[in-house]
């Protein structure tokens, strides 16, 4: 029969316009966060062990829009609540260093998104690599 094993999300431009995890009101960030973690319980329920996050939000459009820093530390915070939360569940970020959402991810590169998982420090989190995108973006697969 037919399984599933994974959960795609993603977020609902309405509300996450400005960004989901990295939302500049902390109450949407919050409501980013517990989407993502109803999503864990969606691919708990399902028998899957994935939950691929695109976040096609978390990001700006020109050059010192926002304070990086608190950006990245927004995006590390809610993945290490995720994982933390579902450490049976794999969370996957499917970064795109170039979108029409945003100009800008706020993980702008695979060795960003590499360092971005090696600071959350959790086994339950990685990565998602949208071959697609990182060509549009310049990108090249053997380094990638």
């Amino acid at each position: 029969g037919l399984v599933a094993g994974a959960v795609c999300l993603r977020y609902p431009h309405d509300k996450f316009q400005q960004g989901a995890m990295t939302h500049p009101d902390a109450q949407v960030r919050n409501e980013a966060i517990e989407l993502t973690m109803q999503a864990a319980q969606t691919a708990r329920d399902l028998n899957a062990d994935e939950v691929v996050v695109w976040s096609a939000y978390d990001g700006y459009d020109y050059p010192f829009q926002v304070d990086y820093d608190d950006k990245w530390k927004q995006i590390v915070d809610a993945f290490q609540q995720c994982c933390d939360a579902y450490p049976d569940i794999k969370f996957s970020l499917e970064f795109k260093p170039t979108d029409e959402n945003t100009r800008f991810f706020a993980v702008p590169s695979t060795g960003a998104a590499m360092l971005l998982v090696r600071q959350i420090d959790r086994p339950n989190m990685g990565l998602t690599l949208d071959v697609g995108h990182m060509l549009m973006a310049g990108g090249k697969p053997r380094p990638s």
